[in-house]
């Protein structure tokens, strides 16, 4: 039997919570690596307020310290980092991770008509909450994609992919149908509305009726109303000037 080389990692002490998709960024190796690389990590985001030992792949740890040291503590679980390649522009990257190009230059202290000759990396502010279509958003999984990937295409958080498609790990076969936006609640009532005017307001709202039955025509309400109810009695009245009662005659056999 032939053992498999030890894996060689560099291992980085940390107290704060970063994401793990920024690590992948500053090192620039796929996110699955990293995943394999730190098993316990479960939610893509390393303890808050605790030590950690983040293992990296060998080599990198001097280049993660330098380059994390660039993005605010706070901001650790929500931005990117971005390798620039030799056609990329401000707009060309702002575009891919759905960011205005004032946040990314500020981000960056650039100006926005300023080139990125010479810039090696850029941070990437979080990207601000995309509105919801009025329709729901499918996509068709291909060959290599993962939640993770799927949810950088889209510009959505990757929690909010597991709550909407109830997927709990990353793997996503390929042809599978995934919801890349919240999908639509669609309630059925009862055929039976009215409106009802809200007490001093003057609005109509809708109204569901819960029970079933025969509906009640408007002249069996009005002669309810007047009578006291469906079960009571008429009202016998006496006539003036006549000693004989009003009432029913019982009918001789």
């Amino acid at each position: 039997m032939t053992l498999d080389p030890p894996v060689l990692t560099d291992t980085v002490t940390i107290n704060y919570s970063v994401d793990l998709r920024l690590v992948s960024d500053i090192v620039g190796v796929p996110i699955d690596e990293m995943m394999a690389l730190n098993p316990s990590v479960l939610r893509m985001d390393t303890p808050p307020d605790a030590s950690f030992d983040l293992h990296l792949p060998a080599g990198t740890a001097t280049l993660f310290s330098q380059r994390i040291a660039q993005i605010p503590e706070a901001r650790r679980t929500a931005w990117r980092y971005h390798h620039v390649a030799a056609e990329d522009t401000l707009a060309s990257v702002a575009h891919e991770y759905h960011v205005t190009e004032v946040d990314l230059a500020a981000a960056n202290q650039l100006r926005e008509s300023e080139s990125l000759q010479g810039v090696a990396g850029l941070v990437v502010p979080e990207a601000p909450a995309a509105a919801m279509p009025a329709h729901v958003v499918l996509y068709t999984a291909r060959r290599g994609d993962t939640l993770v990937t799927i949810a950088d295409r889209f510009g959505v958080s990757l929690n909010e992919l597991r709550r909407w498609n109830k997927i709990t790990g990353i793997k996503v076969p390929p042809g599978t149908r995934v919801h890349v936006a919240e999908p639509s609640q669609v309630w059925h009532a009862s055929r039976s509305h009215r409106r009802v005017a809200s007490p001093g307001t003057g609005v109509k709202t809708h109204t569901t009726s819960l029970e079933k039955g025969p509906r009640e025509s408007p002249s069996h309400r009005t002669a309810r109303k007047t009578t006291g109810g469906s079960n009571s009695r008429p009202t016998v009245q006496k006539r003036s000037g006549s000693k004989a009662k009003t009432g029913t005659k019982k009918k001789s056999r």
